[in-house]
């Protein structure tokens, strides 16, 4: 939870979205808990949340 509160305050002084820096929390908590499906589908999530931001949607 330290590394997921940590990502999120870095990205946010990226100048991220809120919602492109809940994603990355997100999808590195899964990562670091090591599951597999979990982190598959946040990161899937991320890009998507990426792609959006991108195109302005």
């Amino acid at each position: 939870m330290a590394r997921r509160k940590a990502a999120y305050h870095l990205t946010a002084a990226d100048g991220l979205s809120h919602h492109i820096r809940e994603a990355a929390a997100v999808a590195l908590e899964a990562i670091d808990d090591g599951r597999d499906h979990g982190s598959q589908s946040a990161v899937e999530d991320l890009m998507k949340a990426v792609q959006e931001q991108r195109h302005g949607t």
